[in-house]
Order: C-alpha cells, then structure tokens, then sequence
C-alpha cells in the first residue's frame, strides 16, 4: 500500500516561490498589469465655476467629418504617432488666416494625429460641470489628496513621441524675435490672468497655439477647483517656458546642455509647468501651503488630461523642476 503524501514546511514554502515567480515573469512582460486602467477613457467632466466653454473656434470642419458621433473612436485606439513620422510632419502646417471669426487651424495631414485632434476637440467643447463644494448635508467637501503612483512611470512621454504631433499641429518654426513678430497670426498671447501666471520668460515668449492655450486653461482652471475641494489655499499654476525661436533654442544650449536641439518648445504647443513654484492666491488661511503637497494636486490633475488624451507630458526632474506638456 503506498504511502500517503505529507506536506511539509518546506513544500509549502517551495510552492509559494514557485508561484511568487511565476507572477514576477508575468509583471515583467507586462508592468501595466497590475493597475486597474480605464480603457474607454471616457470623457470625464472637469470641474468648473462656469458653465462657458472656451471662446476659440475648434469646431471640426464638416470636410474632415461629417458627424462626430460616427466616428466611434476613443483614445485608447489611437496609438501615439511613431519617431519614423517625424519627417513626415515638418512642413504641414499653414500660416493663412481665417475670416475674423474663426481661428486659423492646421491642416494636419498625418490621418492618426488626425483623428485624435477630434476626439481632443470634443473633449474642449463639453459642456462644464458646475463645482460643487457642498455635500447634500451642507458640509464642506475634503477631497484626500492622493497624487500618482510615480511621477516617472505616469509622465514619461519621451521627446520623439511629442515631436510628431507638434510638428503635425504646430507652426513651423521660427528663426528669431524680429520674426516672430510678424508671425502672430494662428498663435494666442498667454499672460499672467485669474487661473495661471507667467515668469519672467527669457529663453522663449507667452504665445502658444490656440489648442495648447486651451489645453494650458483647463489644467490650470482644474488644479485651481482641486485646491477648492481638497481644503488647500487656493494656489496658481506658474508656466516658466512657452514658443521658442530657433535662436532662443541655440541660446539655451549654451547655459543648458540637457535643452533639445529639436525642441517641441518651436512648435507653439508646448509649455513647461513648474512643480516647485505656485502663486497664492488666499494668504489669509493660516500657514502657507508645502509646494510638494501642492505639485501631488498638480500631478492628479496632469494625470486626469493625460488619460483622457488631450497632452503628452514629460517629468523633468533635473534642472528644469517642471512638466514638459505637448497639446495633442
């Protein structure tokens, strides 16, 4: 009669290695698993004071697509362009201007980035959710702050990938000041205003085209009401770098050797949020706020328009402090 299996300790602890292992080879082919990703990306309503969308012209032409419900498309379809397309975008922008009414739009010719430039208008162009601060029992809403699992995994988008889209809905480049001066036209002035302020800039100058400029609004009018329902002193984004011309580029590869020959900063959609400086804008409501805890807000509301698709952002750690955000 044979003789009945007994497990030991040291079976168990053999099993339990066995399977710890084969779930490390699993988390190694694919890192992604283990957190729970919304694959629709459906939209999701920011959250506002105002019910006023914003007052560029992004309405779609009727020669790109008839109806957007058609299209039947959502992010997470719409991989991110390639590094080979680079060269296929460098001159596909033009620099006529539309009737006074209109803002001048890019004919964008690759069909991918495309595409997504729809979706990404129909998300500006949803109606705004009014904030709400209150609870049904009338006490005031404290949102936990919870920022992201890792400002390296979340915010990685490398440069090639950004420099694809920019040059597809960007403006070519811009050789010096004197130029740019007379290449206002399809570029929207950013300033110091109630939702974001400016520093001093000297390796770039406050224009962006008008998609970034709306993207940059919404980040900046979101990280504001998550300060509100997270009972944080209100606090303003500050943008440290915007449109650089192709000197403005040189100059800055002299100070800084990590600054990119080819930047997406010549594109006009791409801005730089800094994470360590904030403006505040209540000063009566006890100690100030930690900028760390303040940069945890700004990573979460980074994160919300990184999955919804309408940027690209890069954390930058080193000498530039900041997110390095491409409108998409």
């Amino acid at each position: 009669m044979p003789r009945p299996l007994k497990f030991t300790k040291l079976h168990y602890i053999a099993l339990f290695l066995s399977i710890t292992g084969m779930l490390s080879i699993v988390r190694c082919v694919n890192p992604n698993i283990a957190y729970n990703h919304n694959s629709n990306h459906k939209v999701l309503p920011l959250n506002d004071t105002t019910n006023n969308a914003p007052s560029y012209d992004l309405t779609p032409s009727t020669s790109a697509i008839d109806n957007l419900a058609d299209l039947e498309i959502t992010t997470s379809e719409l991989p991110a362009p390639t590094p080979t397309e680079i060269s296929q975008n460098e001159d596909v922008t033009q620099n006529t201007v539309d009737t006074a009414t209109t803002t001048p739009k890019p004919v964008i010719r690759n069909p991918r980035i495309a595409r997504h430039s729809i979706v990404v208008d129909s998300i500006f162009l949803r109606e705004r959710r009014p904030l709400t601060i209150m609870d049904e029992k009338g006490q005031r809403i404290r949102n936990r702050i919870v920022s992201v699992r890792s400002y390296h995994h979340c915010f990685n988008d490398l440069n090639d990938v950004q420099l694809a889209t920019a040059q597809a809905i960007g403006i070519n480049r811009i050789e010096d000041r004197k130029e740019a001066a007379k290449r206002t036209d399809g570029l929207v002035f950013v300033g110091d205003n109630p939702y974001y302020g400016v520093k001093e800039l000297t390796h770039s100058i406050p224009y962006l085209v008008p998609r970034a400029a709306i993207c940059l609004e919404e980040i900046a009018r979101a990280f504001i009401d998550s300060c509100v329902t997270k009972g944080v002193p209100t606090h303003k984004i500050v943008l440290t770098s915007v449109l650089r011309t192709e000197k403005d580029v040189r100059r800055l590869r002299r100070v800084n050797l990590n600054a990119s020959e080819n930047s997406c900063h010549q594109y006009g959609t791409t801005f730089d949020i800094s994470y360590n400086h904030f403006i505040p804008v209540e000063t009566n409501r006890g100690n100030a706020t930690s900028s760390t805890r303040l940069k945890q807000i700004l990573a979460e509301v980074l994160e919300d328009q990184h999955q919804l698709g309408t940027c690209y952002i890069k954390y930058e750690h080193l000498r530039s402090a900041c997110f390095h955000i491409t409108a998409r």
